[in-house]
């Protein structure tokens, strides 16, 4: 067990390996033990306390659960956020904003309806700290359920469209009277939060006359036809829709780690 329990902390040690992943290196172990009549060693608790501290030090280091690519083409995206930062009402300007925020963030929709106006802090920098709470699917420590992200400064000189309708959002709930505990977007009281985001987004895809093109068929069926799989199929059509584009240089080149070099191309967005 002792030396199970080391085997654990020396991959935690490299950092190279998601706890998702520990079980596949610990199941030749379990299975050895299993076929000679001895009891697994990956069961003891010492063991399971072990991958439970390795899950909890790789949430704190990474300071969120894996990201999600969100179906939203970042020239989509910035249109949809020029078109909120231009939007006739408020109601418009936080569903738009809404959906753009969980599109660059990678966020659940449960994460994003459910951010607190106290949950938010816009710096004058550009960069935006936000706190999400941690789902129930990940471990937990006391003191450790809501790490803060950052979404960082834009490196270019472009309007920042995205962070500059968040910026708007904290000083409307203050004039508002909204507490701290307010929701940011809008009343969380919907059961699926993922169908909400969606509805916002085929209004606003439809008020840029943009929609999916349709073959009458289901993406399961589309797949099968295609000879793919259904994620291979998926990410070819977003990247057929936006294969590289100055959005997408404006809104995620701030988040690759210093040393990376930015592209030459980049960045002055049509107003």
């Amino acid at each position: 067990v002792s030396t199970v329990g080391a085997y654990v902390g020396c991959l935690a040690d490299k950092g190279t390996c998601q706890p998702s992943s520990v079980a596949s290196y610990l199941a030749p172990i379990r299975k050895r033990h299993l076929a000679g009549g001895y009891t697994s060693p990956t069961a003891h608790h010492s063991v399971r306390e072990a991958l439970k501290g390795y899950t909890n030090e790789w949430l704190d280091a990474a300071g969120a659960a894996k990201t999600k690519r969100c179906a939203l083409p970042a020239p989509l995206a910035g249109r949809l956020a020029r078109r909120a930062a231009r939007a006739p009402d408020h109601r418009t300007f936080l569903r738009l904003t809404a959906v753009v925020t969980q599109s660059l963030w990678g966020r659940r929709a449960r994460d994003i309806l459910g951010l607190r106006v106290g949950a938010l802090r816009c710096l004058a920098s550009g960069a935006v700290h936000f706190q999400i709470t941690r789902s129930k699917t990940n471990s937990r420590r006391p003191g450790r359920e809501r790490p803060v992200h950052v979404y960082p400064t834009s490196p270019f000189a472009a309007p920042d469209y995205p962070v500059l309708n968040l910026h708007l959002l904290p000083a409307w709930h203050r004039r508002s009277g909204s507490p701290a505990s307010a929701f940011l977007f809008a009343s969380f009281s919907s059961s699926s939060p993922g169908s909400t985001l969606s509805a916002w987004l085929r209004d606003g895809l439809a008020a840029l006359n943009v929609a999916a093109p349709s073959a009458g068929l289901g993406l399961d069926a589309l797949a099968q036809f295609a000879g793919l799989s259904r994620d291979v199929l998926l990410g070819n059509y977003l990247d057929a829709l936006a294969p590289s584009s100055p959005e997408a240089h404006l809104f995620f080149v701030r988040l690759l780690p210093p040393p990376v070099a930015l592209p030459a191309r980049a960045a002055v967005l049509p107003l």
